[in-house]
């Protein structure tokens, strides 16, 4: 490493490429533990950061600006621990939960960043949600513009931040980097395909209490149910087929009555609070997948999709 570098990878204060700081808190105490996301001491500064990987060699490339439609669909992301990103030549996968009973993961168009390239389709980068929320709420105004480089082979993802007149510069520890595993995709077949309106099961969420632990589906031959069940009550939610406010489209139709444990459904909460549709599909084994989708003026989306395995043995 350059003579130049300090510990932290800043350049070091006799060297001339620094960037007179704004501010600076000497007291902020930064860990440099590989294993550990400074989470709580995290802080843009003004320094350049000096990376020994060369910025236009970088593996993945994109850019941000303060009205990016990427800014508003991160909002919507709940702030799990980690996050994993797939970068691919068409759109990015983000992997937000995995657990026995449910799979939480977004789909975004590259095309809406102002630049994107990726030279490999294979990488994952798993980071924390919190520090990539901190650095995006950076971008004050419309024209501030952020670029991101990775270089692979566990290198830093580095952020360069251009607005307000200012030059600021940091890096995001990844806490693991590894080739990208695509799931295997589901050949159980469907038995139900509906798309409905985002505000009737916003309005079903914002309903629930504590109590409540298991939402329900009852499609019928004419409308359809939404269970809320507590071990003292069920409240039912009736919506007919040909109500156009909350049915858009219904492609596939069968009787179908199962039970869903409904912590994984509040996942999609924000995300349906500027969304356009959600898809609803039920496989022959019960898996549920709500696909929440939010589009751009350019038409670009992002798919929130959640998957949730149906609750056999239901005591309430």
């Amino acid at each position: 490493m350059s003579e130049n570098y300090n510990r932290s990878g800043f350049v070091a204060s006799n060297d001339p490429e620094l960037f007179p700081p704004s501010k600076w808190n000497a007291n902020v105490s930064v860990s440099f533990d590989d294993n550990v996301v400074p989470e709580t001491q995290y802080s843009i500064s003004d320094f350049r950061y000096v990376s020994p990987y060369k910025r236009d060699d970088a593996v993945i490339h994109f850019d941000l600006n303060g009205k990016s439609f990427f800014k508003k669909v991160f909002q919507a992301f709940p702030l799990s621990k980690t996050i994993q990103f797939h970068f691919n030549e068409k759109q990015i996968d983000t992997i937000i939960e995995q657990t026995r009973t449910h799979s939480f993961s977004v789909t975004i168009d590259k095309d809406i960043f102002d630049n994107y390239s990726t030279k490999s389709s294979d990488i994952l980068l798993s980071i924390s949600s919190k520090l990539f929320l901190h650095i995006i709420n950076e971008l004050k105004k419309e024209n501030d513009l952020m670029r991101f480089f990775y270089n692979g082979d566990g290198s830093d993802l580095i952020v360069d931040i251009l607005g307000s007149g200012e030059f600021k510069s940091q890096y995001i520890p990844t806490i693991s980097c590894y080739e990208y595993r695509k799931l295997s995709s589901l050949d159980v077949e469907k038995e139900l395909e509906i798309i409905i309106s985002p505000l009737l099961l916003l309005r079903v969420l914002k309903s629930t209490d504590k109590q409540m632990k298991v939402i329900g589906f009852s499609f019928l031959c004419d409308s359809f149910e939404i269970i809320l069940k507590t071990k003292s009550a069920i409240k039912v939610v009736n919506v007919c087929y040909s109500d156009s406010v909350y049915v858009y489209k219904v492609t596939r139709l069968k009787d179908i009555n199962l039970s869903y444990p409904i912590s994984p459904f509040y996942r999609v909460q924000k995300a349906l609070k500027i969304s356009n549709e959600v898809n609803i599909s039920i496989y022959k084994n019960g898996l549920i997948d709500i696909t929440v989708l939010i589009k751009s003026i350019k038409d670009n989306v992002a798919a929130f999709k959640l998957y949730v395995v149906p609750q056999v043995d239901v005591d309430i």
